[in-house]
């Protein structure tokens, strides 16, 4: 096999280059691959709810009644009403303040064209995925003058698995990355060719990313980390009115956070059930390994105290390489997108004890400066020690191409958050004789999780649900009555005999012998 010092040649091995063109063919087939089979998580029924233009408050008061209501009737709030407008889809996206509106309207625009399945909801995320990986190829092309870190970064993005896991998902995760891919592409142009027109395009991409994401304020912080200590005076001035252009844009939004900010506080005082110190630091290394390989093995597992060390210390000394044999405006810009929101992320957790930093969501610029961190690395490694790049890349790819199979094939994976255990729940319940009713009570997130195995269990399947003060009454005709998540206060509710349903954990959902 050809060595990758051959790259830079006008004569490339035509053996790498399909290599990469299957690397690239099969990140968009694993992005394409059964849209509709994982579990439609809390989450992203949220998604699905505010881009047809139901209020959450709204939905949660015509459930939680007490009174059944059949899986159909749940999935109602799932399509458009039959004389919905643009204006409901808006009202509801500014009942959520904590998300900016543009990957919701493009969603609205998409939905209308391709109907609203659940592969129609999530197909929009997959595109701006494959998106990405040319965008990747042209910022590692501009940044390190390098057609073998282009190709290196197409190949690792495009079998990225956590890149293809949020690619299958209807939230805005992947319009962030290109996003956030794009403006830092055209920084670099805009540094190199410094016109006010390239200036002006950097700008709006950055105010796009914003609009995407109000976390884009990361990229925007290691830009500007990245200009102040790489770039020369003279280039100061122009990237400050960028990033001002870009927050200045960003001003409507900002409006309606601060005009609304007891609503965002309101649905994100999540961020305050912090895990402990242990789990803490597990899921930050699992953050960093998921670029490039994922199991979706238990935090006890050996796999989560090696794999993540291995590679935290490999991106490392990437970064200690990288630093000490490129120039600052080159070698920078990578380490100041993995390092700075990373830092930002965890140590704003550690001063105001909260959990943002425990999910992997929200690392996105961090995830893909290490893409393009190793890209550069592994290129500049190539001119030297041609096969243990070689070696060192293809374990990297086969990693990537093992977690995407094993993701695949799977109906959840840990991204489903608290429904990731609905897919076997809709399983267990699917068994049971009909008439089945599942009964709960609202935990913040049972509505969700309802909508979520409506979409999985027969529509004639009955759902109730009342406030947490309150106990479901039975239905006396259903054959099969199951409580969702009881408490023991709940089971203790009535006057029959319970136990936790077979084949599920004791405390997702028990059967009343009754």
């Amino acid at each position: 096999m050809a060595t990758l010092s051959k790259l830079a040649s006008p004569r490339e091995s035509s053996i790498l280059w399909l290599a990469i063109a299957l690397c690239f063919s099969l990140g968009i087939a694993f992005r394409l691959f059964r849209l509709d089979d994982k579990v439609l998580w809390h989450d992203e029924v949220y998604t699905l709810l505010r881009v047809t233009g139901h209020i959450g408050a709204a939905v949660q008061a015509a459930v939680m009644t007490g009174e059944p209501i059949t899986g159909a009737e749940l999935l109602k709030f799932q399509q458009f009403a039959p004389d919905a407008t643009f204006g409901d889809t808006w009202r509801s996206l500014l009942d959520h303040p904590e998300h900016p509106p543009l990957y919701y309207l493009l969603l609205w625009i998409w939905v209308k064209g391709w109907g609203t399945s659940i592969a129609a909801f999530r197909s929009l995320s997959a595109l701006f995925s494959i998106a990405a990986v040319p965008i990747m190829a042209l910022l590692c092309r501009a940044l390190y003058q390098s057609r073998r870190a282009a190709l290196i970064g197409v190949a690792l993005l495009a079998l990225s698995p956590v890149q293809i896991l949020y690619a299958q998902e209807a939230r805005e995760y992947s319009l962030w990355g290109l996003l956030t891919l794009l403006a830092s592409w055209l920084l670099v142009r805009a540094v190199r060719q410094p016109t006010p027109r390239a200036w002006l395009f950097y700008s709006v991409a950055l105010a796009l990313g914003l609009y995407t994401s109000v976390l884009a304020g990361l990229t925007l912080m290691a830009h500007a980390v990245y200009g102040a200590i790489a770039l020369p005076k003279r280039r100061w001035l122009s990237l400050g009115l960028a990033i001002a252009g870009s927050s200045l844009l960003f001003v409507p939004w900002m409006l309606v956070i601060i005009t609304r900010m007891g609503r965002l506080k309101t649905v994100t005082d999540w961020i305050y059930a912090v895990p402990p110190w242990g789990v803490r630091i597990k899921l930050w290394g699992l953050h960093f390994a998921s670029v490039f390989v994922d199991m979706n093995l238990p935090l006890s597992h050996l796999y989560t105290y090696l794999v993540p060390a291995i590679l935290v210390g490999l991106i490392g000394v990437a970064m200690v390489q990288m630093a000490r044999s490129q120039p600052y405006r080159v070698g920078l810009l990578p380490i100041s997108l993995v390092v700075i929101p990373a830092a930002v992320l965890m140590g704003g957790d550690i001063v105001r004890s909260t959990q943002i930093s425990s999910h992997t969501r929200y690392f996105f610029p961090t995830l893909l400066g290490i893409v393009v961190l190793m890209a550069g690395w592994l290129s500049d490694r190539a001119r030297h020690r041609p096969r243990q790049v070689v070696v060192g890349l293809t374990v990297l790819l086969c990693s990537g191409l093992i977690s995407a199979s094993l993701s695949a094939t799977s109906p959840s994976w840990w991204n489903k958050g608290v429904s990731y255990q609905n897919a076997q729940i809709a399983s267990a319940i699917a068994t049971q004789p009909p008439p089945v009713v599942l009964m709960g009570q609202n935990r913040g997130t049972t509505v969700g999780d309802f909508i979520s195995l409506a979409h999985r269990l027969p529509d004639t399947t009955l759902f109730q649900l009342t406030p947490l003060s309150e106990t479901p009454p039975l239905v006396e005709q259903a054959t099969t009555k199951l409580l969702f998540q009881p408490s023991e206060e709940f089971r203790n509710a009535y006057a029959c005999p319970s136990e936790p349903l077979p084949e599920l954990m004791p405390e997702t959902v028990w059967l009343l012998r009754c």
